[in-house]
């Protein structure tokens, strides 16, 4: 807790809330004010802001920005520098399991507001966080978004999330990630028509909504990034980056400083 007693959050966390307002065409300055955010006390990102901050903030995004997943929106931002010390510790893990262990033992560093469970099936694993009564405060706001998305389209959703999950590792195709669904590549691609979409589409709206984010981060080269996001070539996804947006990587950056 902080030396108030007081949970804390690490102040990363917030900016990266208030980044996100500005990607989805709010004014930064603005939302900060209505939220009574001093913008100077984002500028150190491991410093501890009181959580009521946050909620408030998120608070305020699921109120001026009804057509739109403020969660989905800042975990394709999110970086492991908006963690602070945790996250310098977990990209230098061994593994994915060794990374999670050391995600849930120093949660609390990050976030006070929420706890952290890790549980090990014998095939799976799976993450559970338990809010506190001040994250209560704003939890029903991204289920209720969250569920008119898996009520409206639940294959492509679970699709478009397994496929981000797997951009890291090089591009995926169809039949792999139906093979993690559980039914066959032409069902996949059955329901996903009922649904009004295509594989490619959802690829490529993975790769355009966290190329967005990425780009936002400096640290990261747009050569990494198009790694990052499973091509094999950067021109490729220099091709596909002015095509979605009429901007280099560069331009688009230079944009958003």
């Amino acid at each position: 807790m902080g030396e108030s007693g007081r949970l804390t959050v690490v102040s990363g966390g917030v900016a990266r809330l208030a980044d996100v307002a500005a990607r989805c065409g709010l004014d930064r300055e603005q939302i900060l004010a209505e939220a009574d955010i001093d913008p100077a006390l984002l500028q150190q990102r491991d410093a501890r802001l009181p959580i009521e901050l946050f909620t408030r903030l998120w608070q305020l995004l699921g109120q001026k920005l009804p057509g739109r997943v403020p969660a989905l929106e800042w975990t394709a931002a999110f970086q492991p520098s908006d963690m602070g010390v945790l996250g310098y510790v977990m990209v230098q893990a061994s593994d994915l399991g060794d990374m999670l262990d050391t995600f849930c033992r120093y949660w609390r560093l990050v976030n006070q507001g929420l706890a952290p469970s890790l549980e090990r099936g014998p095939s799976t694993a799976w993450m559970t966080f338990s809010p506190t009564a001040a994250m209560l405060a704003v939890q029903h706001l991204p289920e209720a978004m969250l569920a008119r998305i898996d009520e409206a389209s639940p294959v492509s959703h679970d699709a478009a999330r397994r496929i981000a999950a797997r951009l890291s590792s090089g591009e995926p195709d169809q039949g792999s990630i139906a093979k993690q669904m559980g039914i066959s590549e032409r069902t996949l691609q059955r329901r996903l028509q009922n649904e009004g979409t295509t594989f490619n589409k959802l690829l490529e709206d993975a790769r355009r909504t966290i190329a967005l984010g990425y780009l936002a981060d400096r640290n990261l080269a747009a050569y990494e990034v198009s790694f990052l996001l499973g091509y094999a070539e950067p021109a490729t996804f220099f091709r596909a980056f002015k095509r979605w947006t009429g901007q280099t990587p560069q331009q688009y950056r230079a944009s958003v400083a």
